[in-house]
């Protein structure tokens, strides 16, 4: 079993199950014959004293080994997987079609303009991975304007992806 896929606290435990003992004696125990799992479902402490369950154990424990169940949880399935998070980052400049930014959310130009400035920003930052200062240069400035201005010729204008096609 991959312990890649854990998430840290539950990967550390099963690699080090796992460095102690040996897969093939590894077996899955369904929920409803599962001991443990009595607790998870909200049993009632006082209502432990009466099952079975938790004090034998699952019935198949005291058959033969070739009758135990044999199924095994998938990977995939199981809760304590991280989830992957991943970015692609395009030159922004020349991928706007996808609208990442909607204009009429903002009411001044002013707003539109520094949202555009941080989402470049933030790209560059997960290019990069370098620091930059707090305000903005006026390299960003300018370079986020432009995309203003490109991303509301393409929106206001139909012949502007002919004319870069040289379709036009």
């Amino acid at each position: 079993m991959s312990c890649n896929k854990l998430n840290t606290f539950v990967r550390n435990r099963v690699s080090e199950i796992l460095d102690i003992t040996s897969s093939r004696n590894w077996r899955h125990v369904p929920t409803h014959e599962n001991p443990a799992d009595l607790i998870s479902r909200g049993v009632e402490p006082s209502a432990m004293k009466s099952l079975d369950l938790w004090w034998s154990g699952p019935k198949f424990l005291q058959q033969d080994i070739t009758t135990w169940p044999n199924s095994f949880k998938d990977l995939e399935t199981l809760p304590e997987i991280k989830s992957n998070i991943s970015l692609i980052a395009n030159d922004f400049t020349y991928n706007l079609d996808s609208k990442l930014i909607k204009f009429e959310r903002f009411s001044r130009f002013s707003r539109l303009h520094r949202c555009v400035c941080y989402v470049l920003r933030f790209i560059k930052l997960c290019k990069t991975r370098s620091v930059l200062p707090f305000s903005f240069s006026p390299e960003e400035l300018e370079h986020s304007l432009n995309i203003i201005i490109i991303q509301s010729q393409k929106e206001s204008f139909s012949e502007y992806n002919l004319l870069l096609n040289d379709k036009g």
